[in-house]
């Protein structure tokens, strides 16, 4: 069996995706549903901090963190996480499932706003 987490199943039996199997899983479904995102690679020069992803999804920047295990966002993260949510983006944090249910129920509101009804996203 993959160590890589996509099911409920997989979570409850204690199984995770290190950080790159799971950075591709995100990759993998931001493509499939046709986001615009650009992946952050880290290293010499980028400031300590900024998001795995940058996404942006009907309009709306959100900012894309995985972790894995127990893992939690550093001092650094945290306050990038503040600056974006200070400068109106949104900010998603959690292994694949829970990124992707997220992302999932941002798109679902924003079809939904097409349809007439009103949430918290501005939707284009």
């Amino acid at each position: 069996m993959s160590k890589t987490q996509t099911t409920p199943s997989a979570r409850k039996s204690g199984l995770t995706a290190n950080h790159s199997q799971a950075c591709q899983a995100v990759k993998e479904y931001l493509q499939l549903r046709g986001f615009y995102f650009h992946k952050h690679l880290g290293g010499i020069g980028q400031r300590k901090g900024l998001p795995d992803f940058d996404a942006v999804i009907n309009g709306q920047y959100i900012a894309i963190e995985v972790k894995t295990g127990q893992g939690r966002l550093s001092a650094p993260q945290l306050d990038e996480r503040d600056a974006i949510l200070r400068a109106g983006g949104h900010y998603i944090v959690g292994d694949v499932e829970d990124i992707i249910e997220q992302l999932e129920a941002i798109r679902h509101e924003c079809a939904t706003v097409r349809a007439g009804a009103q949430n918290r996203f501005t939707c284009g």
